[in-house]
């Protein structure tokens, strides 16, 4: 189950028990968690800080950016820091744009390149790297069970070919996610 959470208004407090309760649905689901701040919409970081680490409590994926994590604790904590906190629970992807992602998971942290490129819109990119990712958990039967079983270089392939999804994203005007046949034609190899 992957789900970006927006930020909204309002208290806290009134939605943890919605939050408890879809936890508790969901056990034996690999949840995924996109943190996706959006700080021009002008939201509280303290309040949005709250609300994205007790998601995080119950979530087996935690996806942000380097950007989401600086807003969130507005530079009162360093982005590794905060990822390596988050590790100990979750596995943990911080994308970096051009500088790739960092992923965490436990004390070991895996450092996967980007792809160079010509951005002209990054609206989608953060979805399409997730759904990429999860497709290829799925595929290879890793959803649903423990996350730790991956082999370091088999999740560095996986983060590093939804990267390269993500990239051809970014090179197209609007969300437009790439086919199999795109991604395919990047990597040089047969997608299914």
């Amino acid at each position: 189950m992957h789900s970006v959470w927006l930020p909204h208004h309002g208290h806290g407090a009134r939605h943890d028990h919605v939050d408890r309760a879809w936890a508790k649905q969901t056990q034996g689901i690999t949840i995924s968690h996109d943190i996706n701040i959006r700080a021009a919409l002008g939201f509280d970081p303290e309040h949005e800080r709250i609300r994205v680490e007790r998601v995080n409590e119950f979530s087996h994926i935690i996806k942000a950016s380097d950007e989401d994590i600086e807003w969130l604790y507005q530079g009162a904590r360093h982005v590794d820091e905060v990822a390596t906190d988050w590790a100990q629970n979750a596995l943990v992807l911080i994308t970096r744009g051009a500088d790739g992602t960092s992923v965490f998971r436990g004390e070991e942290r895996i450092d996967v390149p980007s792809r160079k490129i010509n951005v002209v819109d990054t609206v989608g990119a953060g979805d399409t790297f997730c759904a990429n990712l999860l497709g290829q958990l799925q595929d290879e039967g890793y959803l649903g069970t423990d996350l730790n079983q991956i082999p370091s270089d088999a999740l560095r392939n996986f983060v590093y070919v939804a990267g390269i999804a993500a990239s051809i994203t970014c090179e197209r005007a609007g969300c437009e996610p790439p086919t199999l046949e795109d991604l395919a034609s990047v990597t040089g190899s047969s997608i299914s």
